[in-house]
């Protein structure tokens, strides 16, 4: 066993991604992360651990919770769009529906706040799920492959998941495995 450097979790030295957060084992121990703003407390509630993910609008990154002691994944807008007042309401919008969808579905993240911090502009605090994404699980040496009646669970539980999020007008226009 080792510890993986992403979510500092025992993990199987075997295997080629990590079993509990699904980062790439080689990769992170490889390129260790050089982002500024890991350490940093934001809104005197959340310290940032670790980059998660770099999406089309924001950054997300794993976070501690100060006074709860709990990790979240912390989604903040990138520093090109951030001040950008319309981004910032597509931003607030996001968590709104987001967290409307998430009371009626156990299978869209859950939101726990919205704030705003100097240093990293307006964020959405999100459940972390801990595990790995459907991508990760569906590349070549992934162990144990998934079965037939697994991808069909999954799939049920996506088309629940976009009917809710269309049954509120949202349009995800960036479904992916990832």
């Amino acid at each position: 066993m080792s510890v993986c450097p992403a979510c500092q979790q025992e993990t199987d030295t075997g295997s080629p991604f990590c079993m509990s957060c699904g980062a790439s084992l080689q990769q992170e121990q490889a390129q260790p992360h050089t982002d500024p703003l890991v350490g940093s407390v934001i809104d005197e509630k959340y310290r940032l651990k670790q980059p998660l993910r770099s999406g089309g609008m924001g950054q997300i990154y794993l976070a501690q919770h100060l006074i709860f002691d709990e990790l979240h994944a912390l989604k903040v807008i990138h520093s090109q769009a951030a001040g950008a007042e319309e981004a910032a309401q597509r931003f607030l919008v996001e968590a709104n529906l987001t967290r409307k969808a998430s009371q009626r579905s156990d299978h869209i993240v859950y939101i726990h706040d919205f704030g705003h911090d100097p240093k990293v502009g307006h964020y959405i605090a999100m459940e972390y799920l801990k595990g790995h994404s459907l991508s990760m699980a569906l590349k070549p040496g992934y162990e144990p492959p998934l079965r037939f009646d697994h991808i069909l669970g999954i799939m049920v539980q996506l088309c629940d998941a976009i009917q809710i999020a269309h049954d509120l007008g949202i349009i995800h226009r960036d479904l992916k495995p990832s």
